[in-house]
């Protein structure tokens, strides 16, 4: 490219011309620039495709990996897990996403252990756990007054203990409360005559709990205590009361046995402290404990079919008799556990 330098002045204005350019150098100049400029901006169209692409990529490619494991769990694969961890709201939302996995996950097993435990306890029932010695020595007893003469009764003794086993063997997870006391009347009926000293019972159930139902021998463990520890040796009374209160059914069972110290009654109130995930992690720990029907059992049973609804309250005083009180809310069906012995 060739410029040709001079000066030429105008006569009609300061301009100056100081050199010239031909038309063909300043094209080819304008047309290098372009052809740069162009160079330019498609090695930068190129870039920006490239950093969208990584950018969309990093986004993408975790949410169609959630979107992988969404289909795994339709398939009822819940063990699969997204394993995405960043700092940004798609890792935020892959923990999330596991972390409602492990719940489900837990709850899941929950539920199993709750249905194992319920239905260990439910064969128990079914076996009809009745001690040996108890069977024989009603017998014995039935044998002995049946020798003697032939009696009322005697009948009515059979009666009482044909009542009890058929109860015992019956199937039905539910009764109605006003069963449950039937039950207990024919137990005590059994027992009285096993017994130098007779026990007296008396029922007062109100007209709206009559028909509420309720797990099977959940009352009968205390009434089995209060005759075998309360009231041992000497005659006297239990007393069962149910009424509504608010929301919720009320059954209190007392004796006027011998009642317990303070410092057993404040062990056995420590004992049945535990809630419902307690009672299952305790299961859990020991999954091979028999069940008994002692008051902790009964506690357990009923805490597990009604959860924080039921209460269960403990009085007693040395030489006073012992009272329990169970709160629980009416409901139409419920499930039972367990049978065993011992307060």
């Amino acid at each position: 490219m060739k410029n040709f330098s001079m000066c030429i002045s105008f006569s009609f204005g300061d301009w100056t011309i100081v050199s010239t350019m031909p038309y063909h150098a300043a094209i080819d100049e304008l047309g290098n620039a372009f052809t740069v400029n162009i160079y330019i901006v498609t090695i930068a169209l190129i870039l920006l495709i490239f950093i969208l692409l990584f950018v969309v990529n990093r986004y993408l490619q975790p949410i169609q990996n959630l979107a992988n494991v969404a289909e795994e769990i339709d398939t009822g694969n819940l063990d699969v897990r997204s394993k995405i961890r960043r700092n940004d709201e798609i890792g935020r939302l892959s923990v999330a996403f596991d972390s409602m996995l492990d719940r489900i996950q837990d709850m899941i097993q929950q539920v199993k252990l709750e249905q194992r435990m319920k239905r260990k306890a439910d064969m128990a029932v079914l076996q009809a756990k009745i001690k040996p010695h108890f069977i024989f020595n009603v017998l014995n007893t039935l044998r002995i007054q049946v020798l003697k003469r032939k009696d009322e009764q005697s009948a009515a003794l059979i009666l009482s203990f044909g009542k009890f086993l058929r109860s015992v063997y019956k199937g039905e997870e539910t009764i109605t409360l006003e069963q449950e006391l039937n039950h207990i009347i024919d137990y005590i009926h059994v027992i009285n005559a096993m017994r130098k000293n007779p026990i007296e019972s008396y029922i007062e159930l109100s007209d709206d709990t009559k028909h509420v139902k309720v797990p099977r021998f959940f009352i009968q463990p205390i009434v089995e205590n209060a005759c075998k520890h309360g009231i041992q040796h000497y005659t006297g009374c239990i007393t069962v009361y149910s009424y509504v209160e608010g929301e919720n059914i009320i059954v209190e069972v007392c004796d006027d046995g011998i009642g317990m110290q303070k410092e057993e009654l404040d062990k056995l109130r420590a004992s049945l402290l535990s809630d419902k995930q307690q009672i299952l992690q305790s299961y859990l720990n020991a999954p091979e404990r028999e069940f008994g029907i002692g008051l902790k059992n009964v506690f357990e049973r009923m805490t597990l079919i009604y959860g924080e609804a039921f209460l269960m309250k403990i009085e007693s005083q040395y030489k006073s008799g012992f009272k329990v009180r169970f709160q629980f809310p009416s409901i139409d069906s419920t499930e039972v556990d367990d049978e065993g012995s011992s307060r």
